[in-house]
């Protein structure tokens, strides 16, 4: 049995769908994953001083004692 052509229109409308800027980077790399994380590591070995150069950054600091002890 076939379904009534406003059905079909529906069905065919939610599946056309784009996805969402987050599940296509996700997606990415989770197809992915493997190979950034050795391309990590090699950039790692060839240029160490851009891991000691971020070591040193800093975003911020907090202030102030965050526990409630006395």
């Amino acid at each position: 049995m076939k379904a009534n052509p406003t059905e079909q229109e529906t069905t065919d409308s939610e599946t056309q769908k784009r996805p969402s800027f987050l599940a296509t980077l996700s997606h990415f790399i989770h197809r992915r994953f493997i190979w950034l994380l050795l391309g990590a590591y090699a950039v790692a070995a060839w240029w160490p001083d851009w891991g000691l150069w971020i070591r040193d950054v800093s975003l911020g600091e907090t202030t102030g004692n965050c526990s409630s002890r006395s």
